[in-house]
């Protein structure tokens, strides 16, 4: 552990040791700007933004999510040999 520590690494150890869960996931809660926007829109009384919030982001991570496998899909095709990319002509 370095001598001096972020200020979110201190929140993190914190929270660590008040819950048990792990440092890592202590900080990426922490540091996740829309998850505490959330929270804020919840105790305001705004459930129903907070949802919508976190929704948004949802859907976010799968689209990335699916975005990247379609780019591997298309680098893989790109790649491959003309016989496996291509399909054989027949007739005449």
């Amino acid at each position: 552990m370095p001598r001096k520590q972020s200020t979110d690494a201190k929140k993190a150890r914190g929270l660590q040791k008040a819950t048990g869960q792990a440092y890592t996931a202590a900080l990426r809660e922490i540091r996740s700007p829309r998850r505490s926007l959330a929270a804020e829109l919840r105790a305001a009384g705004l459930a129903a933004q907070a949802d919508w919030l976190e929704a948004r982001q949802a859907w976010l991570v799968e689209w990335n999510r699916l975005s990247e496998v379609v780019s591997a899909a298309e680098e893989a095709r790109f790649h491959a040999p003309a016989r496996l990319s291509r399909p054989a002509r027949r007739g005449g």
